[in-house]
Parts: C-alpha cells; sequence; structure tokens
C-alpha cells in the first residue's frame, strides 16, 4: 500500500494475508476399530457452518490396506480406494494385519478442499457380559437371556466394551462361542453355539428353581473376559385369589392356581387347627381337614373351601406350600356371620293370597356363604311376627343345613293390617341390614 506524500512509510501498517484452505475429517473424531470388525463413518468439513448446496464427493483412500480397507455398504467387496458423496455412510475394516495400537492413516481428497490425512485407531477387542449384574431367572419363562459384547475397548484403563462403539463384525468372519450350563436339569441353554457378534443373547430356560454355573468358551484369538456365571433359578410363586372374606361357622372360598407346566401336590394348613379345609362347600369333601393336601394340574385353577373352627377368633393365618415354591403365609381377618333376610324393605301382600315367601340367607355383610359343619347340625332360626292376627310365623324353626347359604319359609297370611316379622338370632351370628320385614296385608 502506497504513503500519500507528507507520511512516513511505518512497518506495522503492513497488512498481512493468510489463506487457510477447507479441511476434511471423519463426522465424529477419529473412529475406533478391532481385528476383523468394521464400523460406519461419514465424511464432514471440519467447518460445520458450510452453506454449499452442490452435492460433493471425496475419495477415501487407505494408505495401509493390510490393515483397513474400504467398503460402500458394508459387504464382502471392499477396496482400498472409494469416492463417496459427502455426510453419507460408508465402513471402514480392519483386516487381519490390524494390531491392537496402529493407528492407520486414511486420505481424504475433494476438490475445494485441502487432501487430509485423518486417522483410525486400532483397540484391542473383549468379550465380556453386557452387565455384571446378578443371574437370577423365572422358572420355566421362555424369555430368561444372558446377554454378552464384543468389541473394542477404549483404552488399557477401560473395563469395559466401548459404548460409542457402533460397529460389528466383517461378513464372512464366522467364529462361534460355546455356551454350557453345569446343570441342565435346571438352566438349558437353548443356543449353545452363539455367532460372534458386537452384541449376543443366549437364551436360557430355567426349568426348575436351582443353582447352576454358566461358561462361555471362545476360541483362540478372542480375549474372552467372561469368567463363569453364577445362576439361581428362583421358587415358583403361589397365585392366590379370595374373592370372600372368611367368616365363624361359614364356607368361604379361595382359588389357586398352578403356574408350572407340571402337576403339583399343594398343602394347606392352619397353626392349631384354627382354620378347617376342603375341597368342597358340602358333602364329604366339606371342610373339615386341618392339613388339606391336593395335586393341581399343570397351570388349573383349583377352588379350595375354608371354615374358621372358633366363633370368638378375628384372625387366623394359613401356610400353602409345595415342592419348589415360596411357602405362603397368608393372613385371613375372620368376619362375624350374619343372618338376614334375601327381602329388603316394605312388603304389600293381599289377603286373598293366603300366603307369601321370604328367604333367610347367611353370610358376611352382602356376601352369601354357606354353612358350614362346625355347628354340628343345622343352623336353627325362630322367626316371629308382631302381630299373628296379621301375619303367622311357622311354629318350627327354619332350618339351614350344611352346605346351604338360605333357606324360604312361607307366611300365613291371616287378616288385613301390618306387622313386623323378624327373627331371633342364633348364638354367634349377628343380624344384618334386612334383619326386619314390614308387611303389610290388604
Amino acid at each position: 500500500v502506497g504513503q500519500p506524500e507528507g507520511f512516513v512509510l511505518s512497518p506495522e501498517s503492513s497488512l498481512r494475508v493468510r489463506v487457510f484452505e477447507r479441511e476434511l475429517a471423519f463426522a465424529n473424531g477419529i473412529p475406533l476399530l478391532s481385528r476383523d470388525m468394521q464400523t460406519p463413518v461419514q465424511v464432514t468439513p471440519k467447518l460445520t457452518n458450510s452453506s454449499s448446496t452442490v452435492p460433493e464427493e471425496v475419495t477415501v483412500t487407505t494408505l495401509d490396506p493390510s490393515k483397513i480397507v474400504l467398503s460402500s455398504d458394508g459387504g464382502l467387496t471392499s477396496r482400498d480406494s472409494l469416492v463417496v458423496p459427502m455426510r453419507v455412510p460408508m465402513v471402514l475394516q480392519a483386516g487381519p494385519g490390524a494390531t491392537p495400537g496402529d493407528r492407520v492413516r486414511i486420505r481424504l481428497a475433494s476438490p475445494g478442499y485441502a487432501t487430509t490425512e485423518a486417522e483410525v485407531r486400532i483397540a484391542p477387542a473383549e468379550l465380556q457380559r453386557y452387565s455384571d449384574s446378578v443371574l437370577e431367572l423365572q422358572p420355566e419363562n421362555d424369555f430368561n437371556r444372558l446377554d454378552l459384547v464384543y468389541g473394542p475397548v477404549d483404552s488399557p484403563l477401560a473395563t469395559a466394551v466401548s459404548q460409542s462403539f457402533s460397529g460389528a463384525m466383517k461378513p464372512g468372519i464366522d467364529v462361534f462361542l460355546t455356551v454350557t450350563s453345569s446343570d441342565p436339569s435346571v438352566v438349558e441353554v437353548a443356543q449353545p453355539q452363539v455367532r460372534l457378534d458386537r452384541s449376543m443373547q443366549v437364551r436360557l430356560r430355567a426349568l426348575r428353581p436351582g443353582s447352576a454355573e454358566l461358561r462361555v468358551e471362545a476360541p483362540a484369538g478372542i480375549d474372552n473376559k467372561i469368567a463363569p456365571i453364577p445362576v439361581t433359578v428362583l421358587p415358583f410363586r403361589f397365585q392366590l385369589t379370595r374373592s370372600e372374606s372368611p367368616a365363624a361357622f361359614l364356607v368361604s372360598r379361595l382359588t389357586i392356581r398352578n403356574p408350572r407346566k407340571q402337576a403339583v401336590p399343594i398343602t394347606f394348613s392352619a397353626p392349631a387347627s384354627s382354620v378347617l379345609f376342603g375341597t368342597a362347600a358340602s358333602g364329604s369333601a366339606a371342610p373339615s381337614l386341618s392339613i388339606l393336601t391336593v395335586t393341581v394340574g399343570p397351570s388349573e385353577e383349583r377352588s379350595i373351601f375354608l371354615q374358621a373352627t372358633s366363633p370368638q377368633q378375628s384372625s387366623a393365618n394359613i401356610r400353602v406350600s409345595a415342592p419348589d415354591f415360596v411357602t405362603l403365609d397368608e393372613y385371613l381377618s375372620i368376619q362375624k356371620p350374619v343372618i338376614r333376610f334375601n327381602q329388603s324393605g316394605p312388603v304389600v301382600a293381599a289377603l286373598g293370597n293366603g300366603s307369601m315367601t321370604v328367604s333367610l340367607v347367611t353370610g358376611v355383610n352382602l356376601s352369601e356363604l354357606p354353612l358350614g359343619n362346625s355347628l354340628g347340625g343345622p343352623l336353627r332360626i325362630q322367626l316371629q311376627s308382631s302381630n299373628p292376627q296379621v301375619v303367622r310365623v311357622p311354629a318350627t324353626p327354619v332350618e339351614i343345613q350344611p352346605g346351604e347359604s338360605r333357606k324360604s319359609a312361607v307366611l300365613q297370611l291371616t287378616g288385613r293390617g301390618e306387622a313386623v316379622v323378624s327373627f331371633i338370632t342364633a348364638s354367634g351370628f349377628d343380624a344384618g341390614t334386612n334383619q326386619t320385614i314390614s308387611v303389610t296385608v290388604r
């Protein structure tokens, strides 16, 4: 730049201009690879704010084909050099000559950009478990599995396969692992031969509760970091449902389901015979046993009937047990048994009918439960009328037999007017909400 007349030229007043060429690089930094593995990469300009809308191509060339070759799609066909669109994935493949610690250079060239030599780092690969968590399996579950991983380890201090590595084994590398169980009657390996890859799932069949050990064996050349794996198959668990609240003198029901694929003998018991068990509500199979063992078929649901033996007890515990099952201790809240009329509200009857029928029901609250055999016979209920000149009740008690939950009684209509029909509550029973019936005879 020339100086106007009268000005002195100063060295610091000159303008220096330095022109930088655009450079290329791999999109996510230095790629990591291990022998016989491959990983996808993309080539992009180092300046990410490039506004070019013209499709650009880049020539990618490996400078050591014995260690790294190139593929457009990750297939069996590989080359030393490829022309690929910028920002479009291609694949780097590590060959048998790749050695941990190598840094292989890859040339990147494209018109308008400085020719760049990018670097690929070769790291040692290890075979590991995906997680070191305790392996506890659900019995007879087809979805149990062992997860394995294989891939490069970032550094000598790292203890796990790189989580950022998104590659896989190269095509044509057929290396197989062998997975065995120390006790196939407890844990069976459904797929003993597993092809080596970035991630692998080994299907396991947990056949019965117990313990075993899994071993993963790899061929020579594979750095296997998997020690023998302790496996526990958990015991089965009962599936028990109770839709009815138990009550003294009455029979309630619970339903148990066998989750196994084979028949199981299941035992029900209660301390001090506080609860009796049976397989039916009445008859010879009615609850009468303090210990009951029933064989429940594969995946079968079975109803078990029970009754409390003492009207004074407010709670009880029952125990359910079977081989290979977690013993279940179930707490029962024992309710007060109730007698009630099945009808509710006032009743209007015509004298000309001569009679009307009412029903007495045993149960808990609004549920209906049959009478057990702990009374030693039927439940006798005496009806009474506030006005026998209008409604006359039977002279003999109504009898509800063991196994029955209701009984009807015939009331005689003897005159017009109003009467209240009630009953004398049996010892040990409560009167329910419907303990009287108002009758109007017209």
